[in-house]
């Protein structure tokens, strides 16, 4: 990204659980719990350690502002790029 002229441009792969809109916020947060147990776990580590990545866990309102920011970020590069769906 360096090369096509941005230089402070970062991208920063990531997944994670959603629910559907509406979810009880007590499934929400159990869901948020145990999938951040499984990520601790020793041998969920060295899978990711093999790929070279880092688990990261938040709380479910830390990923949403995540997402959108992110939804901003990328919206910006699409419109500046032209790109469109055909």
């Amino acid at each position: 990204m360096k090369e096509a002229g941005l230089k402070d441009f970062e991208l920063v792969l990531y997944s994670g659980i959603l629910a559907p809109r509406g979810a009880p916020r007590a499934v929400v947060d159990r869901l948020n719990a145990e999938f951040g147990k499984a990520v601790r776990l020793p041998d969920i580590q060295k899978i990711y350690s093999t790929v070279g990545a880092l688990p990261v866990t938040s709380t479910p309102g830390e990923f949403a502002a995540y997402i959108s920011a992110e939804m901003t970020k990328l919206g910006k590069l699409v419109q500046i790029s032209g790109a469109r769906v055909d």
